[in-house]
């Protein structure tokens, strides 16, 4: 590959192939280097790709650091299915028009890659969970209101499906409630322009039938599941975390699965540090929803480079139930509420050291909103 074909601007100092590229680990020369020795089997992608993790950070800034939008087309299939929990993509077209009218509203958006948690096989696929963290100003107009100014500081994660050379499938959540406080807007004015909209033209949210389904379920509650011996087992720690805590919602075994002095981030902008905190906040959290339905989609787990005595762990997971009240937003509905959540955890000896937890409340207000519309429509129509 010649220099400078694929890459723009490029700086030859410190470039060097050689070398694990891991996915918390990196410098700029990292992802400005034009190849690098290959590391996994990775068949179909190319030659001068050394990992998946190396692909997920080079292809990212790439796209967006050098601003070659139309690299989406060769790096995303065609007909890709991109799932958020504000509505699904369906082609690489879409993707672009996305990204450019990001671009406008933030052109200044600095992406900073805080972690890749990734597997895979060339059968399978390779799936990718990128951790990032986007400082940016809002200097353009964008689909939540005029320009306001101010700089913003969000987290999104990005759990990517590749297979010979492409993303072909996507699940997205930005954490959507900091995003929309940061700026400046009303949350729930947002999420009724929203919910205005999708009724305007009888929009369906992807996850709508899968959401009815489940709350129509009866439910358990299930039994206590209990820590696993092996903490060198760490998926199913985080596994038995989520069965005891979100599941069987006995939160006063946080205590058994995390640090006291844990660090969790996301949460809507409510970054906490302690485990009563947290299990106030998860009391609030499911206090949301009745009926609640959890389940755990993916997991996997990578090795840190700090040491063995250190792993990571991301969770793609969903939870379904009906709107009750005195949780996060506000007097209960009775909708069907759907609340699609990406998570990675690091952990200490078998312990939660700290936590990104990500779900969209933009997303749940919307369909709360939704709700009050359509009936509020049903009313006037009935008189």
């Amino acid at each position: 590959m010649k220099k400078g074909q694929d890459y723009s601007p490029l700086r030859d100092e410190n470039i060097s192939p050689k070398g694990t590229l891991h996915g918390r680990s990196y410098t700029y020369a990292d992802v400005m280097a034009l190849s690098r020795e290959r590391e996994e089997s990775l068949k179909g992608f190319e030659d001068h790709y050394g990992s998946l993790v190396d692909y997920i950070l080079r292809i990212t800034y790439r796209i967006w650091e050098d601003k070659n939008v139309g690299l989406i087309y060769q790096y995303y299939a065609e007909n890709i299915d991109l799932y958020t929990p504000l509505g699904c993509i369906d082609s690489a077209q879409t993707v672009v028009e996305d990204t450019v009218r990001t671009l406008q509203a933030f052109p200044n958006r600095q992406l900073y890659s805080l972690n890749v948690i990734s597997a895979g096989n060339d059968n399978d696929g390779y799936l990718s969970s990128h951790l990032i963290r986007s400082v940016m100003t809002n200097t353009g107009d964008s689909l939540f209101g005029k320009a306001t100014g101010q700089t913003i500081d969000v987290l999104t994660i990005a759990d990517c499906l590749c297979q010979n050379n492409q993303i072909i499938r996507e699940w997205l959540v930005r954490d959507n409630g900091d995003y929309i406080r940061q700026l400046g807007f009303d949350i729930e004015d947002i999420a009724t322009q929203l919910a205005q909209a999708d009724l305007q033209v009888n929009r369906t949210a992807w996850f709508e039938d899968e959401t009815q389904a489940r709350v129509k379920q009866k439910k358990r509650i299930p039994h206590v599941q209990g820590r696993p011996e092996n903490e060198a087992h760490v998926e199913e720690v985080v596994q038995a975390m989520f069965h005891d805590v979100w599941q069987a919602q006995h939160f006063g075994m946080v205590d058994d699965y995390y640090f006291f002095n844990v660090q969790v981030h996301g949460l809507g902008g409510r970054s906490l540090c302690g485990t009563p905190n947290l299990q106030q906040f998860l009391a609030k959290l499911h206090a949301t929803f009745s009926h609640a339905d959890f389940q755990i989609h993916h997991v996997q787990s990578l090795d840190s480079d700090a040491g063995e005595n250190e792993k990571f762990v991301h969770v793609r997971w969903s939870v379904c139930g009906s709107h009750a009240s005195c949780g996060l937003l506000g007097a209960g509905t009775g909708c069907p509420l759907y609340m699609m959540g990406i998570s990675h955890f690091r952990l200490v000896r078998g312990r939660i050291a700290e936590e990104w937890t990500l779900f969209d409340e933009l997303s749940l207000w919307k369909q709360v909103k939704l709700a009050q519309l359509k009936t509020q429509n049903m009313e006037v129509k009935s008189q």
